[in-house]
């Protein structure tokens, strides 16, 4: 996934919790699966890991492209 600098800057934080607050179709849902991805390559377990979104529509796509990503 492409990730802007400000997208990878929130990537690359790993040893603390992480707020990702910003507008519609900024790439939230991009930043926040790519960090999940990020988290579980760097050994989290997912079950470890809580991801809150504002909408059912954003946690169905973001559940999606975690599936798509580890298939």
């Amino acid at each position: 996934m492409k990730l802007t600098p400000e997208q990878e800057a929130v990537v690359a934080i790993s040893d603390r919790p992480v707020l990702v607050q910003a507008g519609p179709g900024s790439g939230k849902t991009r930043t926040l699966v790519s960090k999940f991805l990020a988290l579980v390559e760097d050994g989290i377990s997912p079950e470890r890991i809580l991801v809150l979104t504002f909408s059912q529509k954003a946690a169905r796509e973001m559940r999606e492209r975690v599936e798509l990503a580890t298939q």
